[in-house]
């Protein structure tokens, strides 16, 4: 904006038609328009957040944001990447930076590539050896986080469970984003799943933890959400 800053002045000779407090004038409008726009982008990418700490607040905190290192230059639908950063440099509560978070991760989980998820009705029919053959990775749409504090409210009402929780997933194997709170064996799981693993040698990596994971049950209800996709030895 610093041709706003400093002046008609500041323009180069024959860059804009017209006298140049008219340019100006003209700047200011678009500068408004842009600003408003991204106003706008933020409040619908986190509506959770916005309505936890109130619109005044939340709307401060927008207009700071927005002239925040970086932030000018993303595209509305990136516009929010850098929001949980900003506000922990502003020393926002734990919570609400988590909740940001979690809503930038629904986000990133909605707009991910589409992918068929392997589903238990896959394995039916195949022998305990082509199970334990079979290679799959995490679905593009997952997303994990773990939080620095007791997640908010909001959070634990829309995934039961998650007050106990090592960490929350967000996945959308279908059409709806679902949110799932993880033990630490399915988060570690899930790092073992980063990149294309054997299902045996997943099995094998959470039996190191020796933390009394029962293995099976681990691997079953992560397959139950949407969390894997096939590779080698899937049909879809």
């Amino acid at each position: 904006m610093t041709m706003l800053d400093k002046g008609p002045t500041y323009l180069e000779p024959g860059l804009f038609e017209g006298a140049p407090m008219r340019m100006l004038r003209g700047l200011k409008v678009h500068a408004n328009t842009v600003s408003h726009a991204r106003l706008v982008a933020l409040e619908e990418t986190f509506p959770k957040t916005r309505e936890c700490l109130g619109h005044p607040e939340f709307n401060e905190l927008c207009r700071d944001y927005i002239d925040y290192p970086g932030v000018t230059g993303f595209s509305l639908d990136q516009i929010g990447r850098k929001f949980a950063e900003f506000l922990d440099a502003r020393l926002v509560a734990d919570e609400i930076r988590d909740l940001v978070r979690v809503e930038w991760a629904w986000l990133e989980s909605y707009h991910a590539a589409e992918a068929v998820p392997l589903e238990l009705a896959d394995l039916a029919g195949l022998s305990d050896a082509a199970v334990l053959d079979m290679e799959i990775v995490l679905h593009p749409s997952v997303r994990t986080i773990g939080f620095d504090a007791p997640p908010h409210e909001v959070l634990v009402s829309e995934a039961p469970g998650l007050a106990n929780a090592a960490a929350l997933m967000i996945v959308r194997p279908q059409e709806q984003v679902l949110m799932s709170p993880l033990d630490f064996a399915q988060l570690a799981a899930t790092g073992y799943a980063a990149e294309p693993v054997r299902i045996c040698n997943l099995l094998a990596s959470l039996g190191e933890l020796q933390d009394g994971t029962e293995l099976l049950p681990t691997l079953i209800s992560l397959i139950g959400t949407g969390a894997f996709i096939g590779l080698r030895g899937f049909q879809a």
